[in-house]
């Protein structure tokens, strides 16, 4: 073991290395550039920082608060959940209790939405609500630790990892105070809550494909946009994906602490240089936090963290009713009914972020019943039917909207049998073969997401591992089950890695367990664990240790340069006297400019056609898409020419087109617009239309 101040200064210098020289330019530019960052970067900072975040920590305390109450209402009667890890002082406690408050307050604003009341009156009245309401559930808390738990008793491993995870934390913080930038948040992430505030009200929105899916954490942005604050949508995403990586180690911890080589390690057995003292959680929750998809999303105003929290947290509630054992009396069924309710509301949860995962809460459901069929239960599809409906009846009122909206709850999807309004059924075949993996496969996308990151040491220590005789926990196994239903659906679409995020923690504590085996030395009464070389480490523990180095490697390159610019308001040296936001949206963005001037150059009345550009987030004005991949309100296949073109346009109440000229270059955008398309619309463009605005690559017509 380590003295704490000097496993202190090793977490340190793993977090304060990478910082500095991964930012050289930003560090060089405070340094070098008088008034690059004084009195006025300061108070930007506190305006575009400080107040995020106390929005954002106000609404995790308020769900902290929630969730506790509804976890004390579900498991009332005096006989709670007869769980020790969701009892008071359980590890699973407090991040189910937060997810839950989460998950509610998500649904309070979907269901204010519905009712017409998406203004920021109600939204702030809602607000002091939900608050007041989980003030109750805060005061009950008491400081909580997960059993065994030392965390000032690391090994120099165990404080390097936890130097990891403050390097993470930093740039999910940075990112997440930066300006919106990340393509799929100015899509829809906080564009489709936009567009609610803009109407007052959640409805379907015809040719916005994502706002007909379950959008739970979209719907939930509406609260800081409807004070003018994007950044406090990305802090509410970057806790909720912290939450993740805690939940990870303590899942570690408690599951998987005291087990080496897949059995329990008998009292006195050697320490692992690795983590220390059986310590999976840590390393697991490094390797999660580490990983390229999470640090590019985490920071955002996504949905995917929300999506891999719920299941995580619904798979290990499900893990511990799975796992019960004991006299099957009223009581132990009744906690064990409870313990499922959680479960299924969480896998509910899981299902309102994201479509795919309602294959996930179906196929949980079916390990219900394999679970309850193994016990020899007279009925066990009573179990998974309970299971079923709980998760249902959060996410039925998503399906309803979007059924009484468009026709089909699963629109476009299944258009063929179901049907649908706006054309479904014209593009969707087109639309599912977009997302898909283009062929001949090209490197740089089959890795966009850095999977090698996470997969190649899964393998290579899980196969060295089994080569030493370990064997797989049955928790990891448990967590792994959903996977074969999952991984079929997902495989073929471009995305998959960033689809697999909820299953990243599984896979990271794989390779934690299997690390953790190979790195324990020999030691009395341990017949399990092989004796390292004299004097040295030993090829497992080499092993063990380059590898789980690999899957930390991207924390230690990630970079917050660009970042840091705006967040600490630093001057510019060519623009110094504007602002440094601005700047940084100019030149990360090439519409942003346009955008910004089109905002006093349009008519109020105007309603823009979007061509070859997607990203509303900033555009200050009524507009819809023109992606024939994306909706069917424009049936191009159907138009004889400019002219039936241009009267499908009037129809539709478009006064203006905007073309954005960079994304033609774009091989993923050039797919969206066929050769015969783009030759109709410019067609249409040459005939029907006069030119009114030109910036850079951004080309505005008016019909």
């Amino acid at each position: 073991m380590m003295r704490p101040r000097t496993g202190i200064a090793v977490a340190a210098s793993v977090f304060l290395t990478p910082l500095a020289w991964n930012n050289r330019p930003f560090w060089r530019h405070v340094l070098s550039v008088p008034g690059g960052v004084g009195l006025e970067s300061l108070a930007e900072l506190g305006r575009h920082g400080l107040l995020p975040l106390l929005a954002a920590g106000l609404w995790a305390l308020a769900a902290v608060g929630a969730g506790s109450r509804v976890l004390r209402l579900i498991g009332s009667g005096g006989e709670g959940f007869g769980d020790e890890c969701l009892g008071e002082d359980g590890p699973l406690r407090l991040p189910v209790a937060f997810a839950l408050g989460a998950g509610a307050s998500g649904l309070a604003v979907f269901a204010l939405g519905l009712a017409g009341l998406l203004r920021p009156a109600p939204l702030l009245g809602l607000s002091l609500l939900f608050c007041a309401w989980a003030v109750p559930g805060l005061a009950r808390l008491r400081s909580r630790r997960v059993p065994g738990d030392s965390s000032w008793t690391l090994p120099p491993a165990g404080w390097a990892l936890t130097g990891i995870l403050a390097l993470a934390a930093w740039h999910t913080l940075i990112l997440a105070l930066a300006p919106a930038t990340e393509w799929d948040v100015l899509l829809y992430h906080l564009a489709i809550p936009k567009l609610y505030l803009r109407l007052g009200r959640i409805q379907e929105i015809p040719w916005l494909l994502y706002s007909h899916w379950p959008h739970l954490m979209e719907t939930l942005y509406a609260l800081p946009l409807a004070l003018g604050d994007d950044g406090a949508a990305a802090l509410m995403h970057g806790t909720i994906s912290g939450v993740l990586a805690v939940s990870v180690y303590r899942a570690g911890r408690a599951e998987l602490g005291g087990l080496a080589m897949g059995r329990q390690v008998p009292e006195g057995a050697g320490r692992s240089p690795l983590a220390g003292g059986g310590c999976v959680g840590l390393t697991a929750a490094a390797l999660v936090a580490a990983q390229p998809a999470f640090l590019r999303v985490a920071g955002a105003a996504h949905g995917d963290g929300a999506f891999a929290l719920f299941h995580f947290l619904g798979s290990w509630a499900l893990w511990r009713w799975a796992s019960a054992s004991g006299p099957a009396d009223g009581g132990s069924r009744r906690r064990g009914r409870r313990m499922l309710a959680i479960a299924g509301l969480l896998a509910g949860l899981a299902a309102s972020t994201k479509l795919a995962a309602a294959s996930l809460l179906a196929a949980s459901a079916f390990v219900v019943w394999l679970a309850e069929n193994r016990r020899g239960t007279r009925s066990p599809w009573k179990a998974a039917a309970f299971y079923a409906l709980c998760g249902l009846g959060v996410v039925l009122p998503w399906y309803a909207k979007t059924l009484v909206g468009t026709g089909n709850p699963f629109w476009p999807v299944f258009s063929k049998a179901l049907g649908g309004r706006w054309g479904a059924e014209s593009f969707e075949s087109l639309y599912l073969r977009s997302s898909q993996w283009p062929w001949p496969l090209e490197a740089g996308r089959l890795l966009r997401w850095g999977p090698q990151y996470l997969l190649a040491p899964l393998a290579g220590l899980w196969l060295l591992a089994a080569m030493r005789g370990a064997r797989t926990p049955s928790f990891l196994k448990f967590l792994l089950m959903p996977l074969i239903v999952y991984l079929p659906l997902i495989a073929r679409y471009e995305d998959a890695w960033r689809y697999l995020l909820p299953f990243y923690p599984a896979l990271a504590l794989v390779s934690a367990w299997a690390a953790e085996a190979l790195a324990r030395p020999r030691a009395v009464g341990d017949p399990l664990a092989r004796r390292p070389a004299p004097g040295g480490w030993g090829w497992p523990r080499s092993c063990a240790a380059g590898l789980v180095g690999i899957g930390l490697l991207p924390a230690l390159l990630a970079t917050q340069n660009n970042e840091l610019f705006a967040v600490a308001g630093a001057r510019s040296r060519l623009e110094p006297g504007r602002d440094s936001r601005e700047v940084y949206l100019e030149r990360t963005l090439d519409h942003y400019r346009a955008f910004r001037k089109l905002a006093r150059v349009l008519p109020s009345s105007a309603r823009v056609l979007f061509v070859r550009e997607a990203r509303g987030y900033y555009f200050e004005g009524d507009y819809q898409w023109g992606d024939p991949l994306n909706q069917g309100l424009i049936p191009y296949a159907r138009l004889s020419g400019p002219d039936a073109l241009d009267l499908r346009l009037r129809e539709l109440g478009v006064t203006h087109v905007l073309v954005n000229e960079v994304l033609a270059r774009d091989p993923a955008a050039a797919r969206s617009y066929d050769p015969r398309v783009m030759e109709l619309i410019r067609g249409f463009l040459e005939r029907r239309t006069r030119l009114v605005f030109q910036d850079g690559p951004i080309a505005v017509y008016a019909l």
